[in-house]
């Protein structure tokens, strides 16, 4: 029974760590948070949301301007990686931002 418990333990933790990097959803109460926390702190909300407007904007454009507005506000990785996954991994990230 044992040899079967790690195994199945290294899958299910194996599943929860890939699944965010696959499109899974995110926790939008975490991401509000986040945003808030760092993103608005320096400038408004409306800034993202027309950046979410702009078709352009893809997942690597977003790591660009993350990682640029994260070196100015001094955000760890863990930080500019959570507001990554929230902006591009979002159903809809718009919602997160810029409605209330």
């Amino acid at each position: 029974m044992k040899t079967l418990l790690i195994p199945a333990l290294l899958i299910t933790l194996t599943i929860g760590v890939v699944s965010p990097a696959t499109g899974a959803a995110v926790n939008e109460e975490d991401c509000r948070s986040t945003i808030t926390i760092t993103c608005t702190k320096c400038h408004g909300a409306v800034k993202i949301c027309n950046q979410l407007k702009d078709t352009g904007t893809d997942a690597q454009k977003w790591r660009e301007i993350i990682t640029r507005m994260g070196k100015k506000a001094n955000l760890d990785q863990a930080v500019q990686d959570t507001a990554h996954a929230c902006l591009t991994m979002s159903a809809d990230p718009r919602r997160l931002v810029c409605e209330k």
